[in-house]
């Protein structure tokens, strides 16, 4: 399905993707729209409904608004990655995943960071994009640290991001810049190949 979908028409999917990631973490610092769908006295699909048990003397969970941000992010978002991996596969994820947007948006904007290349017949001096050598520590080890950011991501998770909007912003924030650093630092598909937890 996705593989003989062109690279342009993905380009917009990825986009769009990733401009929903963005409207979500900046849900995550202000959002006047989602307490009003959790008000339980409206009829709206995600308001709460029945008695709860009380917490902390403040009342039932089920007489309170909130927002739906890091509801939206844990319960929805995050379970339909691996579904999307089971359904359709790691290729076509690579396709549309906004992170592999976000670390090629250097390369696009012309400041991805170069380094000299000699050629050996002609013995000229060209400026290529940075990339990973093959065979460096990194290229060898690239299943350990991805893992390892994979346990680091989840740590987080548990101890800050889980329950707290400003921890999981600071978070997805943090992945993002990561993404981005990535993309400047070497030029191709670095940040999925080498760094991202999903690969």
């Amino acid at each position: 399905m996705f593989a003989k979908t062109s690279e342009r028409t993905m380009r917009t999917v990825r986009a769009v993707l990733l401009l929903g990631w963005l409207g979500l973490v900046l849900s995550l610092f202000w959002d006047p729209l989602t307490p009003q769908l959790t008000d339980p006295a409206s009829h709206s699909p995600f308001a709460p409904r029945g008695v709860g048990p009380d917490i902390q003397g403040r009342g039932t969970a089920d007489d309170q608004t909130y927002e739906m941000g890091p509801r939206i992010w844990w319960t929805i978002l995050v379970p339909l990655i691996p579904l999307f991996l089971m359904v359709f596969g790691h290729e076509a994820w690579r396709r549309i995943c906004p992170l592999s947007l976000l670390s090629q948006i250097p390369r696009y904007l012309g400041i991805v960071r170069k380094s000299a290349f000699v050629h050996r017949a002609s013995g000229q001096v060209e400026k290529r994009v940075a990339r990973i050598k093959a065979g460096s520590w990194l290229d060898r080890n690239a299943s350990y640290v991805q893992i390892g950011l994979l346990g680091v991501g989840l740590a987080i998770r548990l101890l800050f991001a889980n329950g707290d909007r400003l921890g999981l912003a600071i978070f997805l924030l943090s992945v993002m810049a990561a993404a981005l650093l990535v993309g400047t630092l070497w030029g191709g598909k670095t940040w999925c190949n080498y760094f991202c937890p999903v690969n």
